[in-house]
């Protein structure tokens, strides 16, 4: 034929289970299957859909770009990275992403869609148990060691996904501000709902 036909295909899951509003970052492939080389920019729009079908007005668009050249030749395809944020509302999403371009000819099929991605609220740690257990029985002195425990609970019921970061500090009282001192700090891996 002689026209341009940009279809949509490949979408990616990098990142299936998120929480609200985290930047994403997914691609897909563009290809022109029309028999008639494009010369123009090509949009896309990415859409968080609760359902694999676009819905203008109800769907919610967390991401949009255009390609950097003007059109794809004739049976070329490319590979396009999209970025944006989730929603801040939680739920099950499909991510459809739909392209058009001023030239093309044929646009009923510029839609896709890939998923499940689920976004959810972020986890909400809780520190408890804390226990400090100090070398040697006449108190406290400069350079005492020591041993520190507590426990990081999540209590929200959502599932953390990145490493959590902890420091312990020694204080004059029960506020932690810049007259404490951190004496140690470290971190531990992504907890899971209880």
């Amino acid at each position: 034929g002689v026209d341009i036909d940009y279809v949509v295909s490949d979408i990616s899951i990098n990142n299936p289970s998120t929480t609200l509003g985290s930047p994403f970052s997914e691609e897909f492939a563009l290809t022109n299957t029309g028999g008639l080389n494009g010369a123009e920019l090509i949009a896309w729009t990415a859409y968080a859909s609760a359902n694999n079908t676009l819905e203008a007005g109800t769907d919610i668009v967390i991401g949009f770009g255009s390609t950097v050249y003007f059109g794809l030749d004739t049976g070329e395809s490319d590979d396009i990275i999209i970025s944006g944020f989730w929603p801040n509302i939680s739920g099950d999403y499909y991510l459809i992403v739909s392209v058009e371009s001023g030239d093309e000819t044929i646009t009923d099929n510029n839609t896709n869609f890939c998923g499940l991605f689920t976004v959810q609220d972020p986890p909400d740690y809780s520190i408890s148990s804390t226990t400090i257990q100090l070398e040697g029985t006449a108190g406290i002195v400069l350079n005492d060691s020591g041993i520190f425990n507590f426990t990081i609970d999540e209590i929200s019921g959502n599932d953390g996904s990145k490493p959590i970061f902890w420091e312990v500090f020694a204080s004059l009282d029960e506020v932690l501000d810049g007259n404490d001192i951190l004496i140690k700090e470290g971190s531990l891996g992504a907890i899971t709902a209880f």
